[in-house]
């Protein structure tokens, strides 16, 4: 070799090539894999035996290939490497670590921890793990299907590579028997505050990356695919909640559509029974939504929420669907129970809200969340610390303001609801019972084939006949209408919506007080100081009038109130003292209010029975409640534009500033003899008797008769049939025999 090939050789040697260098490189990785290899195969023939995996624990697994299955013996090793496990391995011989240690192939691993430090044991298999790790890959590898079905789902959701390595994991704690084994190993000490720092070494990341992937404002936690519990403590797999307890089984199981994940706790709402005609009496507000989810849906608009309240029963998500259906988009609903009838948690329900957000956000699609309450009540949801009642008030306003998916939600009461998050709906509004005509409609259309026409408009006259009521009687009368009378059917229908009404609180369908009779309400045979006729007309032109009616009872009070609303052609609106009072605070004023409510939006004629309880003179009341019960209704009174009738027995006992407010107050009392003697003739001869004019005398002993006297009457003929004109004389004076009300002396004829 001559002067210039050494001085090349040199210069060559001085200045390497980088392929040279990269060479260079790959071979000095080489002999250190080999030495790291041969140090393994001395420990494993010296200390530990390594088997293959066998064929029944591939079979056990979510994926039964060899492949899969040596990744999986990585991430088991990276568990016991890198948390808490390792040391209590080494002192635990219970069944579960001989299980662990026999998918791991380590045979006499037993002996070979029982002769080394910790320390020592733990550096050996840090040897086994990084061969392993070169041979099989330090990435995360998940099971085909679940691999699949998380891209589609993090495309959907758009989650980042490093949250979709998260839940992929937290999956397969949950999925995966072997490896749920190994965080097990843990024990129960575990708390949500450490489980990123569990989470980052076993899937070889940072401690910080995987903190970001489970903070709350993350892609990841604001989907509600997953979330920490943070009550407590214990094992790893309690601390880490998938949205749903069958998410997990779905998410390995290959699916057509990755929306398939979360059914059966996000379902298409089924199509609605009802038409837009039968929510005629709130045409205005269907217009109005369904204007505005019309627009919101075109424009792709955020933050668009209604809420929608009223009564059990009065077709509110009959509502949701029909609208839904009329503008033209889908309806995914979040359901209350799971797909076996238990109910849902709040958290898991507003978890599943948010995952609808994320994954329907493409289309034509509206969120109904009914039963609402438990959401918006105000009471405590925890969602991921000790500060549970501020996180979930910011998280609902933020969910208000900032929802991609127009939502319709449903509360049968917003009596609890923080006002923060009623101003932020849109639209808020109650639903109303439909008012007698309507539910006249709905019975003559559902059970019009079943049950009579006069049984029709009992039940109608009664304004807690709801819509949900209606359809369950026409569905129970249906199925028991076999082999059955029309008058056994007739008995069924007021059977089942009285049970209904009793169990609700509310008062029950009353038949016809007239029993056999057909006498009817009658202007000329009331006992009033004006013109019934005269009054009807003068309320007829001006559309307004406060009357206070008061007088003994059955004089006719409420009836007059019927028979003016028939007369005005309004709906009457009659409700008693047990329909307006509340047993807590605020509850009686909250309902004298929303009676005015629906009495102005129904243009119906609101009557106040027993009117007393809520206009007692505030002089003797003792309770603070008592006074703003009162205040509450003077308000109101003074407000209304319309007919609002009171009716009271107990007339000497309304509050005076009460008394004012009234246009006037009409006395009812008991009937004129004569009016009573024409009534006497009437009854009789509708019960085909013959009215002898010897009873005169003696009928003209009875000075306190009422309409509801002859009532009365009608209905004890029912059962027991009068024999002669002599026998109704005979009921009308035990009934007036026993009122303390009655005047002392004889009036007279008039």
């Amino acid at each position: 070799m001559d002067l210039t090939t050494d001085l090349n050789n040199l210069a060559f040697e001085d200045k390497p090539s980088a392929q040279c260098v990269q060479n260079k490189k790959l071979r000095s990785k080489d002999r250190a894999r080999e030495r790291a290899a041969e140090r393994l195969k001395l420990k494993q023939e010296r200390f530990l035996s390594i088997k293959a995996i066998s064929s029944n624990e591939l079979d056990n697994l979510i994926e039964p290939n060899e492949r899969y299955a040596r990744w999986v013996r990585v991430l088991v090793l990276r568990v016991l490497l890198n948390t808490s496990a390792l040391g209590k391995i080494k002192s635990n011989n219970s069944h579960l670590v001989t299980k662990i240690f026999e998918y791991l192939g380590f045979e006499n691993m037993e002996t070979f921890a029982s002769k080394r430090e910790l320390s020592a044991l733990r550096q050996d298999l840090l040897l086994i793990l990084s061969c392993w790790e070169e041979e099989f890959g330090a990435d995360l590898a998940l099971p085909s299907n679940l691999d699949i079905n998380l891209s589609r789902l993090s495309a959907l959701v758009n989650l980042s590579k490093i949250e979709k390595q998260v839940l992929g994991l937290a999956i397969l704690i949950h999925a995966e028997a072997i490896i749920q084994d190994a965080f097990d190993v843990n024990g129960e000490s575990i708390s949500a505050f450490t489980i990123p720092r569990v989470f980052a070494p076993v899937l070889g990341l940072k401690a910080s990356v995987v903190e970001e992937a489970f903070d709350d404002h993350s892609q990841l936690m604001k989907s509600g695919l997953l979330s920490l519990d943070h009550f407590g403590e214990g094992d790893v797999r309690s601390r880490v909640d998938l949205i749903t307890r069958t998410f997990g089984k779905r998410a390995v199981m290959k699916q057509d559509d990755v929306r398939d994940l979360i059914k059966g706790f996000v379902l298409p709402a089924q199509k609605g029974s009802l038409t837009l005609d039968q929510f005629e009496h709130i045409s205005e507000r269907v217009q109005t939504v369904q204007e505005y989810l019309g627009t919101a849906i075109r424009e792709k608009s955020k933050g668009v929420n209604i809420l929608i309240y009223g009564s059990p029963g009065t077709g509110k998500t009959e509502f949701a669907k029909l609208i839904s259906e009329v503008i033209g988009v889908d309806l995914m609903e979040v359901s209350a129970m799971d797909l076996r009838g238990h109910p849902i948690s709040p958290m898991l329900r507003i978890r599943n809200y948010r995952l609808i957000q994320s994954l329907f956000n493409e289309g034509s699609t509206t969120v109904l969340f009914d039963e609402c309450e438990e959401i918006l009540s105000g009471e405590v949801i925890v969602f991921s610390d000790n500060e549970a009642s501020q996180v979930q008030k910011s998280w609902i306003n933020h969910a208000l303001e900032n929802n991609k998916l127009p939502a319709i939600w449903i509360a049968n009461s917003i009596d609890s609801f923080d006002p923060a998050y009623i101003r932020r709906f849109d639209l808020c509004f109650e639903m109303p019972l439909p008012n007698e005509l309507k539910r006249r409609e709905m019975l003559t259309q559902l059970c019009g084939n079943q049950i009579d026409h006069d049984v029709i408009l009992e039940i109608a006259k009664n304004q807690h006949t709801s819509p949900a009521l209606v359809a369950k009687t026409s569905q129970v009368v249906q199925a028991l209408s076999r082999g059955k009378t029309q008058t056994q059917l007739n008995d069924l229908a007021i059977m089942l919506v009285n049970d209904k009404l009793q169990a609700q609180g509310v008062s029950q369908v009353q038949t016809n007080d007239l029993g056999a009779l057909n006498i009817g309400f009658k202007p000329e045979m009331i006992n009033s100081p004006v013109n019934l006729e005269s009054l009807r007309a003068g309320i007829a032109s001006t559309g307004e009038a406060r009357i206070c009616l008061y007088g003994p009872p059955g004089t006719g009070k409420t009836a007059f109130g019927k028979w003016l609303a028939d007369s005005l052609k309004m709906y009457h609106l009659v409700l008693k003292a047990s329909d307006l009072l509340g047993s807590r605070v605020g509850e009686t004023e909250y309902k004298i209010s929303r009676a005015f409510a629906q009495a102005k939006r129904e243009k119906a004629l609101l009557q106040f029975d027993e009117v007393d309880t809520f206009l007692s003179s505030r002089t003797k009341a003792k309770q603070s409640w008592e006074i703003s019960m009162v205040n509450e209704m003077l308000t109101q009174m003074e407000s209304f534009k319309g007919v609002f009738i009171a009716s009271t027995n107990l007339f000497e006992h309304l509050d005076e500033a009460a008394l004012r407010r009234f246009d006037m107050s009409l006395k009812f009392d008991f009937m004129a003899n004569d009016k009573a003697w024409e009534m006497f003739q009437a009854t009789c001869k509708q019960m085909e008797l013959d009215v002898d004019e010897a009873l005169l005398p003696e009928f003209g002993q009875l000075v306190s008769l009422t309409p509801g006297d002859f009532e009365q009457i009608g209905r004890q003929c029912r059962f027991i049939k009068p024999s002669c004109a002599a026998d109704i004389l005979r009921g009308l004076q035990k009934a007036a025999g026993v009122k303390q009300s009655a005047p002392s002396r004889h009036i007279g004829f008039i």
